[in-house]
């Protein structure tokens, strides 16, 4: 647990030192920071009584909309190749008419 608090800070060292050459590079590493508090935040809330089913159940429904997502992106660039392809196919002929 304490090498989260350890990293995060590490992380927000950097980010400060990396500002003067890169601000953009320093932004993605506060965001870095910023979501390993976040867990430790949440971790935090995990032994409460009226909290810690909670995230539990929520741990629980993301693993099930990952999964869906993943199953539905399958389907979703299959279709998408397929009228990708029957549209160039009929621009390809409008274009080179007979």
């Amino acid at each position: 647990m304490y090498y989260r608090r350890f990293l995060t800070a590490a992380l927000y060292i950097t980010s400060c030192i990396v500002h003067r050459f890169n601000p953009r590079a320093a932004w993605q590493i506060q965001i870095m920071a910023f979501l390993f508090v976040y867990v430790s935040f949440l971790q935090t809330f995990a032994v409460s009584r009226q909290v810690g089913p909670l995230l539990v159940m929520i741990g629980k429904m993301f693993k099930d909309i990952s999964s869906f997502v993943i199953i539905w992106a399958v389907f979703l660039i299959g279709f998408a190749g397929a009228i990708h392809l029957s549209v160039m196919a009929q621009v390809r002929h409008l274009s080179n008419p007979p």
